[in-house]
């Protein structure tokens, strides 16, 4: 095997090795290359458009919208959340709420998206009122979803004849279908709005155009292992966890949960260690996701959780125990009954807690309170 299937082979090697370096694709912070028209701006894959003067009910928001060339935007990744609602703060958006592509108005309790695609239910989309009762909850009467400036930019569903702001998202479905068998077909790289020119993990048109390439070039010279080789290698694209007992695989994490060891923050750290690992380092919301449902469904939801983050070091400077920096807000922070945003708890709450009482979003409690810990598989 020489020339382009060994350069092809050896470049897919580098790939499949950077991913499973990034672990997952929410921990990259930066920012890939959108091509955006017109009011549209890039943000983490996508193209936005937030108009926090226009206003109205979802029905006409969607209208306006459409009328952009797009619409109402559809925020299935919480870590495309997070950088959504920290793009709505900096640019001083933040002043009121904003409806979002969700509802249920076709079948009550069946939240959809636009495009027909399901919504995801729970943390780390969905807050909660002063009740503490996690939305939705609004039966018949509250069938359209928005963003809710004052519960921290989470999910809640509202009356869809209310009044809110808009956040639309560029589509451009017809296009999109035109060119995709062109890439197929001929393994040329068409550039429209839907190409992302990033680094660091596998993109779909980019992934065609170099298959479509190998298929032309190499399908005669290229047979028996090294063939079979390069399939499992495209198929293992995306990082998969090799976990060691007793860790289990979550969303390419091995973690690891004892609800009836429990301890200070510091003990159930040593305690994560005799099993060859560390609390756990919860720094995608789309992990944070696939962890509470597993919290979930696994029948570990009567306990709150340590977590591998506290400001001992350096009051207000969370940090993870690898030092990396924890992300703060949403949709990572969650809030007492008072709705102010934690971490709130000064000197005297250096820790970090996934809270069962708040839906397992983050709190900084007391290093030396009695909890179970998670545990992450680091060796």
């Amino acid at each position: 095997m020489t020339g382009a299937p060994l350069l092809l082979l050896l470049s897919l090697l580098s790939l499949h090795t950077d991913s499973v370096w990034s672990r997952y694709e929410g921990q990259l912070d930066s920012q890939p290359t959108v091509f955006c028209e017109f009011p549209f701006t890039a943000l983490y894959k996508k193209c936005i458009f937030v108009d926090p003067e226009t206003r109205g009910s979802w029905n006409s928001t969607r209208t306006y919208c459409l009328e952009q060339g797009g619409d109402l935007i559809k925020v299935d990744s919480a870590d495309f959340m997070f950088y959504l609602v920290r793009y709505i703060h900096e640019n001083g958006y933040d002043h009121v709420s904003y409806w979002i592509g969700g509802s249920d108005e076709d079948n009550e309790g069946d939240f959809r998206w636009t495009d027909g695609t399901e919504m995801k239910m729970g943390t780390p989309f969905w807050g909660d009122s002063a009740d503490q009762i996690q939305e939705p909850d609004g039966g018949i009467s509250q069938n359209c979803v928005f963003m809710n400036k004052g519960n921290h930019y989470y999910f809640f569903d509202y009356g869809c004849r209310n009044y809110a702001h808009a956040i639309c998202e560029q589509v451009d479905e017809e296009r999109l279908e035109d060119v995709l068998p062109i890439i197929l077909d001929s393994g040329v790289a068409v550039r429209t709005n839907f190409v992302i020119m990033s680094g660091g993990y596998i993109r779909e048109w980019w992934w065609w155009w170099w298959w479509s390439s190998f298929i032309n070039t190499t399908h005669s010279t290229m047979t028996g292992a090294p063939l079979l080789l390069l399939l499992s290698l495209l198929s293992l694209h995306k990082a998969t966890a090799e976990c060691y007992p007793p860790f289990t695989a979550v969303y390419h994490t091995c973690i690891f949960i004892d609800s009836s060891v429990k301890g200070t923050w510091y003990s159930t750290r040593n305690f994560c260690q005799d099993q060859g690992g560390d609390l756990v380092k919860v720094d995608s919301g789309d992990f944070m996701y696939y962890l509470v449902r597993y919290i979930h469904d696994n029948g570990h939801d009567q306990h709150s959780y340590w977590i591998g983050g506290s400001d001992e070091h350096h009051e207000g400077d969370f940090r993870w125990t690898d030092g990396t920096e924890v992300k703060m807000g949403t949709p990572f922070w969650g809030d007492s009954a008072d709705q102010i945003q934690e971490p709130d708890g000064g000197i005297n709450q250096n820790c970090m807690e996934m809270n069962h009482v708040d839906h397992y979003y983050f709190f900084d409690v007391q290093c030396d309170g009695n909890l179970p810990a998670i545990c992450e598989q680091t060796v």
